[in-house]
């Protein structure tokens, strides 16, 4: 999905959930901050980009994130991650970078292109239904983002 579809998720269910700075920031983190792993794991990603905002389409698509976006390994390390983050921080509550964590997981789960869901236990692979980075989807979340920040803020 697109950072505006990811960061729309993220703000909605951060409202939802009451959640304020500094939880706000790992939530944030962990919904929209954890594509920067598309920049290490394909470097087609870049040129993606380039082409969305050039051309309105994406050239390659092909996988573009780590295990880390993958369901069972995202959970287990979102877990974990989240337990560090608040030994580091008493204030931010252990369950919150694995619960945005899974919310970006899950609006990528649905994208057409390769899912690997319980890597690494298994190579079970499958397609999402919905073409990545269309105009219509970034039309939906731009429109999306306007209203939450008239009602909300």
């Amino acid at each position: 999905m697109l950072i505006t579809s990811h960061l729309l998720g993220t703000l909605i269910l951060g409202k939802a959930l009451s959640i304020e700075t500094p939880e706000l920031y790992v939530a944030l983190l962990a919904g929209v901050g954890i594509d920067i792993d598309h920049v290490f794991v394909n470097r087609k990603w870049a040129q993606d980009v380039k082409d969305f905002l050039k051309e309105r389409k994406i050239t390659y698509g092909t996988k573009q994130h780590s295990w880390l976006q993958e369901l069972v390994f995202g959970v287990f390390a979102g877990i974990a991650i989240g337990i560090f983050i608040s030994y580091l921080w008493p204030d931010i509550r252990w369950w919150i970078f694995p619960i945005f964590l899974l919310l970006h997981i899950v609006f990528d789960s649905v994208m057409h292109y390769e899912h690997e869901p319980f890597i690494p236990f298994s190579k079970i692979k499958y397609w999402g239904w919905l073409r990545s980075g269309t105009k219509t989807e970034l039309a939906l979340s731009f429109l999306g983002l306007i209203v939450l920040f008239f009602l909300f803020f």
